[in-house]
């Protein structure tokens, strides 16, 4: 975050006064503007996303207040360039804290969501050893269709933040493609078709180990390259910042 230096000679009092203005709203919410750079630095380090989240709400309101009195100055006509990167400092450093704060509330919800598919693996692959016949085998397999249900709905009800949105929907289409396909292998094995059955049941397999695929990964590059270049674009608009103050400052 912005680190505004000192005030010194001034080219006019206009300009010196929207110097010592922008000085004041930054010393002024020092502590908040403290406490944002500590929470995005933790999140690093920190295991504990739920912990987090409350935190970066904080610091969403705390960069909105900035925001908002940043904005209501008025910067003469040599200082508006310096306002306009100033402004686009903060939305963009907004713009991080709420993914950062979409994170924190996503990820540990996401994987309670999952828990149930886990669950639901290993009690189909236990209950698959012991199936003796065709239609206890497809009375197996519509369980497990049905219990892929609870995670799917839990899914729907989530809304990843961008980074992590190849992921949210890869997961989604897994599950997807499982029940579809272990519907229709249940009706296979009722119907006696044994070589429809094998080929679901390949399939079904095959699905289990797409999420790894190439086409996945790559997405899942993408998205946090993304978010590695608003991380960057921040630190070029401060370095910007930086230098448009000391320069109206000479």
């Amino acid at each position: 975050m912005l680190a505004v230096s000192g005030c010194g000679s001034s080219k006019n009092e206009a300009l010196k006064r929207y110097v010592q203005q922008v000085n004041a709203v930054a010393s002024g919410m020092r502590f908040e503007l403290g406490q944002v750079a500590a929470v995005n630095a933790s999140f690093r380090t920190s295991a504990d996303l739920a912990a987090l989240a409350p935190k970066f709400a904080r610091a969403q309101r705390s960069l909105g207040t900035f925001a908002a009195r940043l904005a209501a100055l008025a910067p003469p006509p040599e200082a508006k360039p310096v306002a306009t990167t100033l402004a686009k400092l903060v939305s963009v450093e907004r713009a991080l804290v709420t993914e950062l704060h979409r994170f924190a509330v996503f990820l540990p919800a996401f994987r309670k969501a999952l828990a149930p598919y886990s669950r639901a693996v290993a009690a189909f692959q236990k209950a698959a050893r012991v199936v003796k016949t065709a239609k206890e085998e497809a009375s197996v397999v519509d369980v497990y269709a049905n219990a892929l249900s609870q995670p799917l709905a839990a899914l729907a009800q989530l809304s990843p933040p961008a980074v992590l949105a190849p992921t949210y929907m890869t997961q989604v289409s897994l599950l997807r493609s499982s029940r579809t396909t272990a519907l229709s292998l249940a009706a296979a094995l009722r119907a006696g078709r044994a070589a429809r059955a094998h080929a679901l049941l390949v399939h079904l397999s095959q699905i289990a180990v797409s999420g790894g695929s190439l086409s996945a990964q790559r997405a899942q590059i993408a998205a946090v390259r993304a978010y590695d270049a608003e991380v960057a674009r921040a630190t070029t608009l401060q370095n910007r910042a930086q230098l448009e103050l000391v320069h109206l400052q000479g």
